[in-house]
């Protein structure tokens, strides 16, 4: 494990940048054929929902005899 983790590290910073920008090109093609127009913030869009679902994480385990040097844990 990392001493440190998330948006501060280039593997993070990068991850996030990655996660914006599929975000945005999302939001370009779902609104190209519309009749509503991209809105400028959250507060000018048309519709949209909101979740108070948390993501779960977790530790996959690894296929055994996958091309790497680590040990699976099953």
């Amino acid at each position: 494990p990392a001493e440190f983790s998330g948006s501060g590290t280039e593997v993070g910073a990068a991850t996030r940048a990655c996660v914006r920008d599929a975000i945005r090109a999302s939001l370009r093609v779902h609104y190209a054929d519309s009749d509503v127009s991209l809105p400028e913030s959250v507060a000018d869009a048309a519709y949209g929902v909101s979740t108070d679902d948390r993501a779960e994480v977790f530790r996959p385990g690894l296929e055994l005899g996958a091309d790497d040097d680590r040990v699976a844990t099953e």
